[in-house]
């Protein structure tokens, strides 16, 4: 199976952080990680880090490991302290069962979008195998607007 290596380099790129928080503002982001890895401009999502001068032409299979989900820092306390908040306060926001099902959706998407590409997947690691760690971070939800008075419900 020939691989396209552009094809590959994008995969890993896309893969090497993933933000839903769309809003971010682009001083946000610092240009280089504290692991060394930098920023990559320009790309579809809102933001990518990726090493320097990386060949990725050696791999021709790829072992995804579940993704991690992260809640912008502190953000379920800020839902409490709001008290005009959308978010319902008799009901509190189950945060573990959130990440567990973005976790499991993002997987889902990653492992159809790389197979419908051609790319093999694996669940052992190997000389010829690229590891990808997708994660989501600083994940804000915003509940949607609520446009009747008293107390409404939303499901």
């Amino acid at each position: 199976m020939k691989i396209k290596i552009s094809a590959l380099i994008s995969a890993a790129l896309a893969t090497a952080l993933f933000s839903l928080n769309l809003t971010a503002k682009e001083k946000e982001w610092p240009e280089v990680t504290e692991e060394g890895l930098q920023r990559v401009p320009d790309t579809r999502m809102a933001v990518v880090y990726a090493e320097p001068g990386a060949d990725l032409s050696g791999y021709t299979k790829v072992m995804l490991v579940e993704p991690e989900v992260a809640f912008k820092k502190n953000w379920e306390r800020d839902q409490r302290s709001r008290s005009a908040s959308r978010l319902s306060t008799s009901s509190r926001v189950n945060t573990t069962q959130i990440k567990k099902q973005l976790a499991d959706e993002f997987s889902t998407v990653f492992v159809n979008k790389l197979t419908s590409a051609g790319y093999e997947l694996v669940a052992e690691a190997g000389d010829d195998v690229l590891l990808v760690s997708p994660a989501i971070v600083n994940l804000a939800i915003t509940p949607p607007e609520t446009a009747g008075a008293g107390r409404t419900d939303q499901y």
